[in-house]
Order: C-alpha cells, then structure tokens, then sequence
C-alpha cells in the first residue's frame, strides 16, 4: 500500500485537534505516569509517528487530571533510550529513576492497509502489567487508535477521559478548506480597505527562503534579491511580472540561510549580504553593483549578518555559528571598508540566552525603556526587561504563536538550527508609535505538535500593538490569509513615490515529501491609516 504522507499529515492533525480541544473531565491528579519512546513497524518511512504519538499519549492522558512526565525530563534522565530498546525492564528502571507511578510503551504496526497497537501499562510499585490491544483501517485510524489508548491508560492510572467518535469531513468541507482564503477582488488588507494595486508574480520553481530590496544601481526602482539554498536571484518588478537580471549560484558547498541589504558604509549605495554556512561555518557573501553590474565581491566572511533599525539609523550586525554551539558568541557591529567587512566593536545589545540573531528586535513596544522582542523555541512572543542586576528578565509570553520558518541549517541526525524570518518595529499607522510587525505560519501535518515542522497550511502578516489595558498585543491590521507558507515579507517603497508596499514571498507545496515546491511574490499597496 502506498502512503499519501502528505495528505495522511494533514488528516492526523485535524483529528488531533479535534481530540485535543474537547473538555476533558477527570479527577484529582493521583498518579505520575511517564511515556516511552513510542516504536513504528512500517514498510514504508513513517518515522514521523514516532514523535506524534509520543506528543499525543502525553498531552491528552495529561489532561485526564493525570500528572505526565515531561518528555524533556525523560531525555535528560536517560539520553540514550531509543523506542528499539523498550523492554519491560527498561520500562521499570526508567519508571524508578523518573518516580513515575506507571510506565507507558508499546508499537504501532502498519502492514498494509492494517494497522494495530501494542501497548503496556507498567505499575512501577507492584510490577504488574496492563496490556492493550486496538486494530484500525487504514493509517488514518491512528489517531483514534491513540484516543481509546488514552482514555483507557488515563483510567488504569487513576483519571478519566471521554474520547467521541471523530467524524469525517463533509464533502463540502473539503472542498472548502481547499479554495484559496483570499480570491481575487478582495481586499488583501483586512483593516481599512485600501486602494486596488495588488500584483503577483509568476511561480518560481523551488522554496525560496527570503528577500529582500534595494536600489543599488541608482535608476530610482528598488530591486528584489530572493535565495534559495543555493542561488542569488536578481528581479525587476514589471507589470507582466518578474523579470530576472541575473542568477548567482551559492558556490561548492556553500548553503545560503539569510539576506539583508543596507548602505554599512554610507557611500550612498546600498549593498546586500547573503548570510551563508560551509562546513557548519559562516559563509557569508557581498553583493554590489559597479561598472560590470551585479557582482561579489566577497566571499568567505565570518559571520552571519542583518540590518537592524536602532535609534542612530540602520546598523549592521554579526553572529558567529559552529557545529558545536549553533549561534554563538555576542552581536558585532560591522562595516563595510574596501570590499571587507570591519568588526566595530559589540552591539549595544547583548542577547538573553537562547535569542539569536534572527529572533529579536529591540524597541520601546510596552513604552518602557531597555526592552526587547523575541520569538522563543516555540514561536511565541517573549518581552525582556533589563533587571536589576542588568541582565534581561522575561516579563511577558504572548498566548498565541507567531512566526515559524523552514529555513534550517542542518547539522546531521536530529540537530539543525532554526533560522527564522523577519520580524521588525514600524510605525505604519502615522501614530507616532511602533507596532511590531511580524508574520504567522500555521503549521500542516501534524502542526505544532511536531517539534520540528515540516510543513505550513496558511500564513498572514500582522502588526501588533501593546494594549496597555489588557496587557497584552492587540492586532492594528493583518493581510488575508494566503494557502502555503510565508518565506519572508517587506514592506518598503519600491518605486519611491512616498507609498510604502508589502511583499509576501510565498511557497506552495510545502507539504510535498518529494519537491514540486513553487514561490512567488505578492505585493500590495500599504494603506492602514
């Protein structure tokens, strides 16, 4: 039997949902039971699973009044432990060493269109053992498999939880969920309808992974420069759509992460930097134009690199990377001199731990002074303020999630650094005051119980505002939800007629396992006032 993994994700996580999001009943919490690793029998690659029902048995037995183990806590304790090595004894020492009351473990086997689930409940005190056996029809039977599996192992442990029968989508659902969310002729700025202008590039074979714009060649018309993992491209905005000046391959080995273009050295033309990794190194690379066009003029430089907006005017910044520590060591200022960059000194910001370079801004959003934006791990909003000692305090935890990216350096086996897209502070409502602008991928697949998201369903950009009374972010505007992925987005004046526009860049397919992504751009005129 061939699997539609695709399509499977995207059922499994509208059931999940379903589950997950139902009141769950239970009584006082008496027992702490710890999930193994789960193990998958499949002929085909359905490694996936493993982590999905690991995800799924602990959230939703958690919220039978039943105390779970973190999966953290497991890691920590026994690192080592893959589902392979589960035995009943390993069950009992891992139980012992957690104090857990009972040990969860088991196999889910697919063969053919058959799939069937092996679990044990393992009384870590007595020893005895409950066994559980469910079969389903098909692969999409998982999740329900799960939920039965949940509910009687929550109740053998001393909680309870009603799981319903989940039903199938309408055929007119379906075909709902696949129209696309913002049809031609409406407006793509929810709050205020603004002006017609909307413009959509062709579709560009492969995921793109950000852009940005520029203005180098002086002709008054601000170019885009997009990459992928291993090329520079160089577009005109025209009527018709884009039109390419110039392609630039990454160089042997190099794989391209970032992009971001500012004037470092204040000559009056801009230059652009291509944030790079070789050898789980930065790679980064200078684009400029001169009397033989587009071209670099250097490559090889140690660091990977944006421009920031601070209260002095735009300033460029570098972190380091190693295959040890991923992002490391402190923000630089750079400058361009010659064709190389100089290292000015440290940024007047130092990062609170776990922010990188790509996961923070830094302005007054709750109008308190020395504050800073981040997206944690997670992809939720965080606010620092300077304590009293100096070093940065979390103050506040955005309850919604916010970004999401697929642009990854890979570090082998299960390690990669995530390399998130832009997100910035601007005042686009002419109030006098910031908003923090920011987009919202929404996962596909199994969503964001997946700890590493392989896929995004819808995405919109939003700005956001501090409400002093609720204190918490309230939403000034957002753009109508586009179907696929948002890569990157600007806004910018494009043309420098004194309109600013926002560009989406936008992939499709992102769910496919075997390629067929497609980018393009989108672009509309930025009236919210």
């Amino acid at each position: 039997m061939t699997i539609n993994k695709s399509s499977l994700r995207g059922r499994l996580l509208l059931a999940f949902l379903f589950i997950f999001l139902l009141p769950s009943v239970g009584l006082a919490r008496t027992s702490r039971v710890l999930v193994l690793p789960w193990k998958v029998n499949a002929a085909e690659n359905l490694e996936f699973l493993k982590s999905a029902m690991l995800d799924m048995l602990t959230t939703r037995i958690g919220a039978a009044e039943v105390e779970v183990i973190s999966p953290e806590a497991l890691k920590e304790a026994m690192p080592a432990l893959k589902s392979g090595d589960v035995t009943d004894s390993t069950a009992a020492s891992a139980g012992r060493r957690l104090k857990a009351d009972f040990v969860l473990y088991g196999s889910l086997t697919v063969i053919g269109g058959s799939v069937s689930l092996d679990a044990k409940l393992l009384n870590v005190t007595s020893g005895a053992i409950t066994p559980f056996y469910s079969k389903g029809d098909g692969v999409d039977s998982v999740i329900g498999l799960v939920g039965r599996l949940s509910a009687e192992a929550a109740a053998a442990a001393g909680g309870t939880v009603k799981v319903p029968p989940i039903a199938p989508a309408k055929a007119e659902e379906k075909k709902a969920a696949q129209e696309p969310v913002a049809p031609k002729g409406e407006e793509f700025i929810i709050k205020p309808k603004e002006e017609p202008g909307r413009w959509k590039s062709g579709l560009m074979e492969g995921m793109y992974l950000a852009f940005t714009a520029g203005d180098l060649n002086k002709d008054g018309v601000k170019e885009l420069f997009l990459i992928t993992k291993k090329s520079l491209t160089i577009a005109v905005i025209k009527p018709e759509g884009l039109e390419v000046v110039k392609k630039i391959d990454s160089g042997p080995g190099v794989d391209f992460v970032a992009i971001t273009s500012i004037d470092s050295d204040n000559d009056g033309s801009p230059e652009v930097y291509i944030s790079g990794v070789r050898d789980y190194r930065p790679y980064t690379s200078l684009l400029e134009y001169g009397v033989d066009g587009y071209r670099i003029t250097r490559t090889g430089i140690r660091w990977l690199v944006k421009a920031v907006q601070t209260d002095s005017g735009s300033v460029l910044i570098g972190q380091g990377f190693t295959y040890e520590d991923g992002f490391s060591g402190g923000l630089r200022v750079l400058r361009k001199e010659g064709d190389g960059l100089a290292d000015k000194g440290s940024f007047t910001v130092t990062l609170p731990f776990m922010v990188d370079i790509y996961r923070f801004d830094t302005f007054g959003l709750t109008d308190k002074e020395s504050e800073l934006v981040a997206l944690d791990d997670r992809e939720y909003i965080r606010i620092y303020r300077k304590g009293e000692g100096g070093g940065w305090e979390k103050s506040w935890k955005s309850r919604e999630f916010y970004g999401g990216t697929l642009d990854y350096i890979d570090l082998g086996g299960e390690r990669y650094a995530a390399v998130e897209g832009g997100f910035f502070h601007a005042d686009t409502d002419g109030d006098g005051r910031f908003e923090l602008i920011i987009k919202r991928n929404v996962p596909g697949g199994l969503g964001r119980f997946a700890r590493k998201p392989g896929s995004y369903d819808s995405a919109e950009v939003l700005s956001l505002s501090w409400d002093r009374g609720e204190e918490g972010l309230k939403v000034n505007w957002k753009t109508r939800e586009v179907k696929g992925y948002i890569a990157d987005f600007l806004i910018d004046d494009m043309n420098k007629d004194g309109a600013k526009e926002i560009l989406l860049l936008v992939v499709e397919g992102t769910e496919s396992l075997t390629g067929g992504q497609k980018s393009y751009v989108l672009m509309d005129k930025l009236s919210v006032k």
